[in-house]
């Protein structure tokens, strides 16, 4: 007999419920019911039970009624044990004894390797007599690979007498159809993704966190949420306790372990916990690592479980052992992860592990000050701020000062996160810390007025004669994205060139120039350097040993951008999507919600605007705008809102797109013109959709004409938004555009409201008045305040432009109807109303 060893999905396309229509659900039951017997070996999870109930399903539609055992771990001691609590009086006949029958006995029996010997003897003689055609599942290793068959029921597969199946393991692309299933099909990109992370392989595990994940999303919250606990004895809790059956307790304290020190380095870890229960755990997918330095991570749910199996006082007893082993060699540092432990232990005063008053001063800063920047990466801005005023006792360092501020801006103390970041002295600083300070200002002047502006951090550097390339690089980097929202594309490429050029600038810092200088040369036509520098830069950040992004984050504010301008473009590249699929992966291994938001902002990017779909992009953006929080990323937010509000306009849903714009803290626009215009155009889309299409393609026009001659690109969109508007309006035959002039290129102005003559003059020419009807729709707009006797600041503040915006329209607005003074213009233009109403 031939044996059959093949990789097999069990559960395709819904897992829970395979019957009859699945080709290999059929030829299993086909062997079954006329040949012979079969084994099917899969890990733990691997859906070995629910392909099994799927054959025993078809078996009883073909007629033939299997007799299902299963076995379990509390039958094992007992002879005939499982066999004898299936309940089926069939089964007697196995140790009765008898010859072959007619119709041999068909048995399905599940966790076959946990049978008693007693039974594994009698089925084994059963099958080599033909009295039973037995389906096995048993379990496979999932570090060695091999299966936990016992020895009898391997020697039948390697005799022929039995054919082998070996489940293959849950991919992402089998695990989203699952998801769909199970969950609904309503979740965004990254909450999938995080799910078939957290499952571990298992299909059983998959199937409880998908209902909890949909559960979550019925009430408003983020199925995400690492802060959640998964009640005790809940479906998702007892999953999670199921899991772990199969591992020691020495694996349960590494899960433990890890998941009380998120990010701990695999080095550290091996103070406390054997490396071997590491690497095993590993290779199960019950850990995930990262980063050279082998950084430890777990589901927290899990980790809580495995906590709750351990003895007590187990734990506790390991973490002190890791913390004695580290304040062994104090000035080694040993992670951020371990530094957080200690501090925790100084802090509540624990007297067993060495006192801080035991540690010299410089190692005792240092790992208060990391075990604040871990604080802070977790948001818990209180405790950072306790760890730095310990730290502060014995002196102040800048990496202190910097966590300080960190936490500071954390609880939206801005002035006071401003006032310990003192720039006197900044020669006592290394460049690593000064490219850190840079890096944290330029994030703070966001929300803090212009005298803190990045500027001024430099004159301060130059003052004190720091002459360090590295530092110098930041600062101009920093500016290359203030130019980038300055929509001033031109010196963004300029200022990302130097720092490209600088051989002193930091890698991360080069890679973020090289997507700055890509996208500016995409705007401004210059697509082909665009596309090479946007090459460039994802090579730069390729891994070439495992080919996967060395900064998840890099890779996707690239995707981002990248998509973006292919849409302004229209040249899309078509390496994106599977690009995307790698990054979102990475991303929801992360237990860190910036990062889960940049993936979810990403997928919006990539497939939802770049290929039209807003209803991809609506609820991709909603998924990031919910879990986008450090203070850091806060100049996305605004722009995350603005598309999320545009992509809701689009699909009709203006009452909600509404409340989106009016939750935008407006406090970031007045110092970015490109929140300006994007405000602008989003809410032109708005009026426009809302019936008020005058209103809409008036703000469109004024977008337009503000925009300059360095944004075509941008410009060319919003023509063809505006033609858009017009076009769907006069098809829809909307009452608010008849009789009035609005096609593009001819910007509306309706004068049947104009004032009437304020100066007394006498009414205008007819010269005068061909001569008003030159000017450009703000230009009137703003010659009409003039003669309200409005100064230029008052206009600026009315319409939400710069002074020397208006002031530039008034100039022009006074050379084309040939007015000699401010007062002229005004007087002018309200003759030329005043004309036109006799």
């Amino acid at each position: 007999m031939a044996v059959n060893r093949r990789p097999l999905q069990s559960d395709e396309p819904g897992g829970m419920a395979v019957v009859g229509g699945d080709r290999r659900v059929d030829e299993l039951a086909g062997r079954l019911a006329g040949s012979g017997s079969a084994m099917i070996v899969g890990a733990y999870g691997s859906g070995k039970s629910y392909f099994s109930r799927a054959i025993v399903a078809e078996l009883a539609h073909r007629g033939v009624f299997a007799a299902v055992v299963r076995g379990a771990a509390p039958l094992q001691t007992i002879p005939f044990g499982a066999l004898r609590a299936a309940g089926d009086p069939r089964l007697e006949t196995l140790w009765e004894g008898g010859g072959a029958t007619e119709t041999p006995l068909v048995i399905a029996i599940d966790d076959a390797h946990a049978l008693d010997s007693a039974s594994i003897d009698v089925v084994s003689r059963a099958i080599y007599a033909g009295r039973a055609r037995v389906l096995f599942s048993v379990s496979s290793d999932v570090t060695s690979g091999l299966s936990a068959a016992p020895d009898p029921f391997r020697e039948l597969w390697l005799d022929g007498i039995v054919a082998r199946y070996d489940l293959q393991a849950l991919d992402p692309e089998t695990a989203d159809v699952l998801i769909s299933e199970f969950g609904g099909g309503d979740f965004d990109s990254v909450t999938k993704a995080a799910l078939f992370v957290r499952s571990g392989g298992s299909r059983m595990l998959l199937h409880e966190l998908c209902a909890d994940a949909a559960a979550e999303f019925a009430a408003h919250r983020d199925p995400l949420d690492l802060a959640r606990h998964a009640p005790v004895g809940s479906r998702l809790s007892d999953a999670y306790a199921t899991a772990l059956t199969d591992l020691s307790k020495e694996q349960h304290l590494a899960i433990a372990v890890v998941g009380r020190l998120p990010g701990i380095e695999f080095a550290a870890a091996c103070r406390c916990v054997d490396p071997d229960d590491l690497d095993s755990l590993i290779a199960g997918k019950s850990l995930r690592t990262e980063g050279g330095r082998r950084e430890l991570h777990v589901v927290p749910a899990l980790a809580r479980e495995a906590e709750r199996m351990l003895d007590a006082g187990t734990l506790e007893r390991a973490l002190d052992l890791l913390a004695r082993r580290a304040l062994e060699n104090p000035e080694r540092p040993a992670g951020l992860a371990v530094d957080r432990l200690i501090a925790g232990f100084w802090h509540s005063m624990r007297d067993s592990v060495p006192g801080p008053a035991e540690v010299p001063a410089d190692a005792r800063r240092r790992i208060l000050a990391g075990a604040a920047r871990s604080a802070n990466g977790d948001g818990r801005y209180d405790l950072a701020l306790a760890f730095a005023r310990h730290g502060a006792e014995v002196g102040q360092c800048a990496a202190l000062r910097l966590e300080t501020s960190r936490a500071y801006a954390g609880l939206r103390r801005f002035d006071e996160a401003f006032s310990v970041l003192a720039i006197d002295g900044p020669e006592q600083l290394n460049g690593h810390d000064l490219r850190r300070l840079v890096r944290w200002w330029a994030s703070l002047t966001t929300w803090v007025p212009e005298s803190h502006s990045i500027d001024r951090l430099a004159e301060a550097l130059d003052a004190a004669g720091i002459d360090d390339a590295g530092v110098w690089s930041e600062l101009d980097a920093q500016r290359a994205e203030f130019a980038a929202l300055a929509m001033d594309w031109e010196s963004a490429c300029a200022l990302a060139d130097t720092v490209i050029r600088s051989r002193q600038t930091h890698s991360i810092t080069r890679l973020r120039c090289t997507i700055i200088a890509a996208y500016s040369d995409m705007l401004l036509q210059r697509f082909e350097s665009g596309e090479a520098r946007f090459l460039a830069a994802a090579r730069r950040n390729l891994d070439l040993v495992s080919g996967r992004p060395i900064s998840v984050i890099a890779e996707l504010v690239m995707l981002c951008l990248e998509a973006v301008a292919g849409s302004f473009t229209g040249r899309h590249n078509p390496t994106l999507a599977d690009r995307l699929q790698i990054a979102v992966q990475l991303a929801a291994a992360r237990n860190d919600s910036d990062t889960l938001a940049l993936g979810n902002a990403a997928t919006a990017m990539v497939l939802g605007f770049a290929r039209g779909d807003d209803s991809v992009a609506e609820r991709e953006l909603a998924a990031a705008l919910r879990r986008l929080d450090k203070i850091e990323y806060s100049v996305w937010r605004p722009l995350l809102s603005y598309m999320r509000a545009y992509a809701l306009t689009r699909l009709g849903d203006t009452q909600k797109a509404s409340l989106v714009l009016d939750l935008i803290d407006d406090r970031v626009l007045g110092h970015h013109k490109l929140y300006r215009y994007t405000a602008l155009s989003v809410e032109a889309s708005l009026n426009a959709a809302s019936g008020d299409v005058r209103q809409g393609v008036e703000l469109l026009n004024e977008t337009i004409e503000h925009l300059g001659p360095s944004n075509e690109t941008i410009v060319a969109a919003y023509e063809q938004a505006r033609l858009t508007t017009y076009t769907e309006a006069l098809r829809a035959g909307a009452d608010s555009i008849r009789g009035r002039d609005l096609t593009p290129g001819f910007p509306h102005r309706d004068r049947h409201t104009a004032p009437a003559d304020r100066t007394g003059g006498s009414p205008a020419p007819t010269e005068t008045i061909d001569a008003v009807d030159e000017l450009s729709e703000r230009e009137y707009e703003i010659a009409l305040l003039v003669a309200e006797q409005l100064s230029n600041k008052e206009i600026a503040r009315r319409l939400f432009l710069s002074v020397r915006t208006v002031e530039s329209h008034v100039y022009t607005a006074r050379g084309k109807v040939g007015a000699r003074t401010r007062r002229e213009l005004g007087r002018v233009v309200a003759d030329a109303e005043v004309a036109r109403e006799r």
